[in-house]
């Protein structure tokens, strides 16, 4: 019984080599940048209830507001069909200016704002160079790589996420 076993066990391994390989874009689904910006909160909200987690301080962030800011707008489906780089600000960012998802339809030129945090394309951190970059509101923004990738004065603290129509930059602060 074991020799059939083994024998069935090595004809199978002779056989892997016979198939094709998965393709990456095939194996893996991209999220939207919405989905991704979700994901990315319901984690840190699984991880709060987590206990191991917050004893270890390992706090992740969330982006409730940016996701809130983009609906009021209207740039939420804008965002989703266009192929562009996000500058996701936290909620933590958001909240030291004193905007959160209950309040932030009150910002002025939000509009603006929000698109002064997207890049037209696809821009991964190793194709920044520093100096500016145009965002989709027409300003440049400041790209500083001494000590990190900073966008202005606001640190890149997760770079490159692939999304399924572009990439998103986290970022600490709101530009």
């Amino acid at each position: 019984m074991i020799s059939a076993l083994l024998m069935f066990v090595l004809a199978a391994c002779q056989d892997e080599d016979t198939v094709a390989p998965i393709q990456q874009q095939d194996a893996v689904q991209l999220m939207t940048i919405e989905e991704t910006l979700a994901s990315f909160t319901e984690q840190a909200e699984a991880d709060e209830k987590d206990q191991s987690a917050s004893r270890w301080g390992r706090k992740r962030p969330t982006y409730r507001t940016l996701t809130v800011a983009l609906a009021r707008t209207r740039l939420l489906s804008t965002v989703l069909r266009s192929e562009l780089t996000l500058l996701a600000p936290s909620d933590k960012a958001f909240a030291a200016l004193g905007i959160y998802p209950w309040n932030v339809g009150k910002v002025e030129n939000l509009k603006d704002i929000l698109l002064y945090h997207a890049i037209d394309g696809k821009v991964k951190s190793t194709d920044l160079t520093e100096g500016y970059v145009n965002t989709v509101n027409g300003a440049s923004v400041r790209v500083s790589l001494d000590g990190g990738v900073f966008f202005n004065n606001a640190q890149v603290t997760k770079a490159d996420v692939h999304t399924r129509r572009g990439v998103i930059h986290f970022i600490d602060g709101v530009l």
